[in-house]
């Protein structure tokens, strides 16, 4: 009799754990086969299916990552449907939804950073060193070299430097071109605009490198590869750069004939959600 009860207890918790399981897989395949519908034109259907899982399925869906998106894109049907005031509440749902997301993923550390754009990576460099400085003991200062110090008598080395600066130069230039030609660039302004953002990366600089690479579109649109860059890019500068990033994914999914990978197709609805923008352009 026991050994009934324990086989059934087993049984129940497998039942219970295949079910979930089940249930995320069916969510994904529901918010997958609404967008589908909407893509396709067909918005009636697409809202009523998205209506179903938000009502339905709300339990399930409540701590799903793809719950935001899924108001979202309900949001996005009935407004092709002519229900504007039911879509604008959707779309605000879906943003406190993302808003509510983010503010979990960047739960307070002790080294946290802020949820978009880090700047503080250019910023923190110099005051480490001076706090390690700072915290070295008195024996062991950091030897610090005066003017009196210098040796004038040594100009041989000071003649080779700008010659190795220059080789220096040479090689981070061909570096620069070989990089260009891998994204299949022809027009000489966006070889020198995506040469640019390279070097602003390497330095940090993010947006710096994100309006490099716009200008980089603007001057030979339709590249797969320079748009694909170029959005990855413009995600990380983050807020501020939301319309710049919608305008990016459209170019691209009309460059890779509407074959946006699911990262992108995320990005894409994400970027749309901040910037209360009530579809996909």
């Amino acid at each position: 009799m026991k050994m009934a009860k324990f086989s059934g207890a087993i049984f129940a918790c497998l039942l219970l754990i295949t079910v979930g399981v089940q249930a995320a897989d069916d969510i994904e395949l529901d918010v997958e086969s609404g967008k589908a519908l909407l893509q396709i034109g067909n918005f009636k259907r697409s809202a009523e299916l998205f209506n179903k899982i938000l009502t339905q399925k709300k339990d399930e869906l409540k701590d799903h990552p793809r719950h935001a998106e899924a108001w979202y894109l309900f949001s996005v049907s009935l407004r092709k449907l002519g229900r504007i005031d039911l879509a604008d509440k959707a779309l605000e749902r879906a943003r406190k939804l993302r808003e509510i997301s983010q503010n979990v993923k960047t739960a307070p550390t002790d080294n946290s950073h802020a949820a978009e754009t880090d700047f503080s990576a250019t910023v923190t460099e110099t005051p480490a060193a001076t706090q390690t400085a700072k915290n070295l003991p008195p024996d062991n200062k950091p030897v610090t070299t005066t003017a009196s110090d210098k040796k004038p008598d040594k100009p041989a080395t000071d003649k080779k430097q700008p010659a190795g600066n220059a080789t220096a130069s040479n090689q981070n230039s061909a570096t620069n071109s070989k990089t260009s030609e891998l994204v299949g660039l022809k027009n000489d302004k966006a070889k020198a605009a995506f040469e640019k953002a390279m070097k602003h990366l390497e330095a940090g600089k993010t947006q710096n490198a994100a309006d490099e690479l716009l200008l980089a579109v603007d001057a030979e649109p339709g590249n797969v590869e320079l748009l694909e860059k170029t959005a990855e890019i413009v995600d990380q500068v983050g807020s501020s750069y939301y319309q710049r990033a919608i305008r990016v994914y459209k170019e691209l999914d009309k460059a890779n004939s509407g074959k946006l990978s699911p990262k992108q197709q995320t990005a894409w609805i994400r970027a749309c959600i901040y910037a209360s923008k009530p579809d996909l352009t």
